[in-house]
């Protein structure tokens, strides 16, 4: 009932908040119930100015003071249209040394997808001081969050298979969202074969919840 009321905080131009605080607690709600990140691109007490966090979204918002003695704001621009995805304008935060680990790993992994593990391994040693093998990276994100399940399986130096479910992705599921479980698998391209396997869920909003992830050789029963 209140992400019910929460989507219709903002109602259009002329309408007026109290104070600024009022209004940036407005934003924030509204867009969390809208599912979108807003991005202030000018914010003073005196005028405000927020987009959509996609590049090349329409939505925009812009309001300004009454007057130089009064704290009430009035909106003056108000487009409340999007022309994307809720999945596009999901932030995704690096907190902690396993999640900032990763996601160095990961780009250099596609910024050097034509060069050898150990040298990327190398790079990252020299450039980040990251002396991490892919499995210590998966104990790292389980250190990080106990409810984190992270398994890389190798037979030697030959990579076998990769499983992670992000503890809040697990939350997620179990708290709020329909128990039927959806997976799906992509072949993979490049130099790195494989399958990529998913599962996903619909929650309450009819939006598809990610709940793990893994890598592998292919689509057996096995893996």
């Amino acid at each position: 009932m209140v992400h019910a009321e929460w989507r219709g905080l903002l109602t259009g131009v002329g309408q007026r908040f109290p104070s600024a605080d009022v209004f940036w607690v407005s934003v924030y709600k509204f867009a969390l119930a809208n599912k979108f990140v807003a991005k202030y691109m000018r914010n003073s007490k005196e005028f405000m100015s927020i987009r959509c966090k996609v590049e090349g979204c329409p939505w925009k918002l812009c309001a300004n003071h009454v007057g130089k003695s009064c704290d009430v704001l009035r909106v003056m621009t108000f487009i409340n249209r999007h022309v994307h995805s809720a999945q596009d304008s999901l932030d995704v935060m690096h907190s902690g040394r396993a999640s900032l680990n990763s996601s160095i790993i990961i780009d250099e992994m596609r910024d050097h997808a034509d060069k050898r593990t150990s040298e990327i391994r190398k790079r990252l040693k020299r450039e980040y001081g990251i002396d991490l093998t892919y499995k210590q990276v998966c104990e790292r994100i389980k250190e990080t969050d106990e409810k984190s399940v992270a398994e890389w399986t190798a037979i030697g130096n030959r990579f076998e298979r990769v499983f992670i479910a992000y503890g809040a992705c697990i939350e997620g599921f179990l708290g709020g969202a329909r128990h039927i479980m959806y997976v799906d698998g992509i072949h993979l391209s490049g130099p790195y074969k494989g399958t990529m396997l998913s599962a996903s869920a619909y929650d309450a909003d009819n939006e598809l919840l990610p709940f793990a992830i893994a890598i592998v050789k292919g689509e057996t029963l096995d893996d």
